[in-house]
């Protein structure tokens, strides 16, 4: 493992959500969110505990991948969970893109 990713901070399991509540319970501090917004919905998580604690301040672009050939119930699926992301970040946008 290179010695540059000793510097970086871990979370696990409970520690998450106090972490995020205690970093982000000043009012002073803002969020952007970069992630996936694919079929699986574990990827409402993080989404859901930062909404929880940032509400209007945090914002995000979410990314969902198009591909050629998918199944209606995997783009419903992935459409659904996009719009449950969206709603999550008062100030978002869904960037779609083709793989």
């Amino acid at each position: 493992m290179r010695t540059h990713w000793d510097n970086c901070i871990v979370h696990f399991d409970n520690d998450v959500d106090a972490f995020i509540g205690e970093y982000f319970a000043s009012k002073e501090r803002r969020c952007f969110l970069v992630a996936g917004a694919g079929f699986d919905p574990r990827a409402r998580v993080v989404t859901q505990r930062l909404a929880r604690a940032l509400g209007d301040r945090l914002s995000a672009w979410f990314i969902r991948e198009e591909r050629g050939e998918t199944g209606h119930s995997l783009v419903g699926a992935a459409d659904a969970n996009a719009t449950a992301l969206a709603a999550l970040a008062p100030t978002s946008t869904v960037e779609r893109g083709s793989i």
